[in-house]
């Protein structure tokens, strides 16, 4: 859970930074960052779940 927190805090500074600076690199390389992190929490989730039923 910490994770979406500093998510959230990550994510508010950059649309901050995006409407100072109006550059679109900066929203598409977040939103890559959004969706790869994102991917990695529903991994660890899964894989933990998984674990839990092996063991």
């Amino acid at each position: 859970m910490k994770y979406l927190i500093y998510l959230g805090i990550y994510m508010t500074s950059v649309i901050k930074e995006y409407i100072l600076t109006q550059k679109y690199t900066m929203l598409i390389v977040s939103l890559i960052v959004l969706q790869v992190v994102l991917t990695l929490l529903i991994y660890q989730e899964h894989y933990y779940q998984e674990q839990i039923v092996v063991t």
